[in-house]
């Protein structure tokens, strides 16, 4: 009953979610590597909702260009969610970019 629990409060914290002002500095190659990407996403959900997720991961680096995107996975509470990094902004080797949380979980 517990894990239900929990599992209901991380989907109404989560879902359909859509968080902005993640900044980071993207190196030389004007890329977020992978490990960046997921670090940021993990602490802005862990910020905005209070809760942090069990685990995110994402497919490799994001091209810091305006409009970019990519597509990750977050699991919380052992239930997998999709989750969608665009880069809003890059200037001066710093890019900001919204993460949105899917609103059903992953099957």
């Amino acid at each position: 009953m517990l894990r239900t629990t929990g599992l209901l409060a991380w989907a109404a914290s989560c879902a359909g979610l859509l968080l902005a002002g993640c900044s980071v500095s993207a190196g030389t190659e004007a890329d977020i590597d992978k490990a960046t990407l997921e670090h940021g996403i993990t602490d802005t959900l862990t910020k905005k909702v209070g809760r942090k997720p069990d685990s995110v991961t994402c497919p490799g680096p994001l091209k810091a260009e305006v409009g970019q995107s990519e597509r990750c996975v977050l699991v919380g509470d052992g239930t997998r969610y999709g989750v969608t990094a665009t880069i809003t902004s890059y200037q001066n080797g710093n890019a900001q970019y919204d993460v949105k949380v899917d609103e059903q979980p992953m099957h």
